[in-house]
């Protein structure tokens, strides 16, 4: 029976472990005399202990000296590595000398974060340690550098890969708050720089590897993407009641791993000021830091924005202030000011015009407004402002052709529709905007009713309905235009798409649902645009768009 069969049948993670360890053993006895005084060692998930049932076999061969090619070790080697591909799990070995070991350890950062917690098998238990040692010593002594290494690396990853919380088909793995950011913690946490809270993130972690290995299982092979076609069977099998409820899980998770994240890489930044080139100095007093002294309210240290006075976090017009200021200047806010701004929450709030202006000023910060939403999400202060977005947190989509969650979907369209304002969108033919606050707002609040118990097509009129009371409360002189915008923002691309651009019927369907209005045309216009870039590339290509220009062309005709 293969060891991938054998996992196959084993319930639990544990299980795989003692699996696959008995399996090394066995195959190593076949060559330990052909290789006296060398050690088996695992690395990566099953080194950690979390492999799942179609995780790769990660071994490191650690040998006290070179051996020859002509060498019975060699052929030893060749048919031990042999037996592993036959074991029906992907593999990948390395066969290495302690002084080869530390050298690829401080040349590779992969190679870097598995050696670190490399785990020891079978054969020479001590070569293993001293291995091991070596390889930690020569990390500590050059933390500043390798950790600034590898915060480099994960941030390249998560351009790439985006969030986990906030993406309609998440990679468990390489999304930011997935499982490699874990692994990020340990090495970080392994240079004495930083640490982090362990049994918050194992729990965390649990959670996405629960999820993991339902979708080895659903899919029968190593997958980390959680496509939208599999995640019903994949919350079954995960012992969830809906795929909804997985996925609002997998957000709370990935959460708690994305913020010890972004607070270890902070700390671990301010810590290197008091690491040398041998590592962590005597001294114990930090260097003295001065702030950059933004405003009145506000300051900027060691690279993360902040209250001047710690009063102000609790004072609504500030926790505004700092969110236009961080967004549009795209810093990020410090983490202890995050707390601080979250026991604001419990208070009453009341929108003013001043504040509305100040959301407005938020919502047209650009791409900055990107990374400040979510920090101000994650402590609840979106929440505060709008009650009716906590439905929308983390909401899957029902369509495929969505990249995101509902409300990133929303601020990505609040990007899109900025860029279209400020002339920067290069899907847009640079006419101005009519109503440039109404856009901004608009496009936050459009898919306001994909949320429980609405949704699906009639998602539009119930957005309408749940946002005509918040308009009411903000005091928005155009509720009315608000209001028509979000009960036919789906309405222009319905019609491009299902229906004759050409007929006069179609074009006067569009006009009619505005009253009429030109000017409401055009901005029915900006926000299907951006409604459909902010959906991801699925959604927009080059027909879709010719359609909507060709029935805005007969719009244009028919009023002569």
């Amino acid at each position: 029976m293969k060891l991938s069969e054998q996992l196959d049948a084993a319930p639990e993670r544990s299980s795989y472990s003692h699996l696959v360890r008995e399996y090394l053993i066995d195959r190593w006895k076949q060559v330990e005399e052909a290789l006296p005084g060398a050690a088996l060692g695992l690395v990566g998930s099953f080194g950690r202990d979390v492999g799942g049932p179609r995780s790769d076999l990660d071994v490191v061969v650690l040998l006290p000296g070179p051996i020859s090619r002509l060498d019975d070790g060699e052929e030893a080697i060749t048919q031990f590595v042999q037996g592993l591909w036959d074991s029906g799990l992907g593999v990948d070995h390395s066969v290495r000398t302690p002084a080869q070991a530390a050298e690829i350890a401080g040349a590779d950062l992969p190679a870097l974060t598995g050696l670190l917690h490399l785990t020891h098998v079978a054969g020479n238990e001590e070569l293993s340690r001293t291995t091991v040692s070596r390889i930690l010593d020569e990390y500590r002594k050059a933390a500043r550098r390798r950790a600034g290494d590898l915060l480099a690396d994960a941030e390249r990853r998560w351009k790439r890969f985006d969030r986990l919380d906030r993406l309609n088909e998440p990679d468990l793995k390489y999304s930011e708050g997935g499982l490699r950011d874990v692994d990020f913690l340990l090495a970080l946490s392994t240079s004495w720089l930083t640490d982090f809270d362990r049994p918050a993130v194992a729990q965390s972690e649990t959670i996405i590897l629960d999820v993991r290995d339902a979708l080895h299982r659903v899919t029968g092979r190593q997958a980390t993407r959680l496509m939208r076609a599999y995640q019903e069977d994949v919350s079954e099998m995960a012992g969830y009641a809906s795929e909804t409820r997985m996925m609002r899980a997998l957000r709370d998770a990935s959460e708690i791993i994305s913020d010890q994240v972004r607070e270890a890489a902070v700390a671990a930044k301010a810590s290197q000021k008091s690491w040398g080139p041998m590592g962590l100095s005597l001294r114990r007093k930090r260097p003295r830091v001065d702030p950059d002294w933004v405003s009145d309210s506000l300051q900027v240290t060691e690279g993360t924005l902040c209250f001047r006075r710690p009063a102000d976090a609790h004072d609504p017009d500030r926790v505004f202030e700092i969110a236009c200021w961080g967004a549009t200047h795209r810093i990020p806010i410090s983490p202890a000011t995050l707390a601080d701004m979250a026991e604001t929450i419990g208070m009453p709030f009341e929108w003013t015009p001043q504040r509305v202006d100040s959301l407005i000023d938020l919502l047209g910060a650009g791409p900055g407004l990107r990374d400040t939403w979510e920090q101000l999400d994650r402590v609840g202060i979106p929440v505060w402002w709008i009650p009716q977005w906590a439905g929308l947190r983390g909401r899957p989509q029902s369509a495929d052709f969505h990249q995101w969650t509902v409300d990133r979907h929303l601020i990505e369209t609040v990007i899109r529709a900025q860029a279209i304002i400020a002339g920067t969108e290069a899907e847009w033919d640079g006419r101005p905007i009519p109503y440039p606050d109404t856009l901004l707002l608009t496009a936050l609040l459009h898919d306001l009713g994909k949320q429980p118990p609405h949704g699906g097509v009639h998602h539009a009129a119930h957005g309408a309905a749940l946002a005509a009371p918040l308009l009411d409360e903000m005091g928005i002189a155009q509720k009315a235009d608000v209001i028509a915008l979000i009960e036919n923002h789906l309405l222009l691309a319905t019609l491009s798409t299902e229906a004759d651009p050409e007929d006069p019927l179609t074009s006067e369907t569009l006009v009619n649902a505005v009253s009429g209005r030109r000017d409401m045309v055009v901005m029915l216009e900006a926000l299907t645009f951006a409604d459909s870039l902010g959906a991801g590339p699925k959604a927009w290509s080059p027909w879709r768009a010719a359609l909507m220009r060709q029935l805005m062309s007969q719009v244009q005709l028919q009023w002569g």
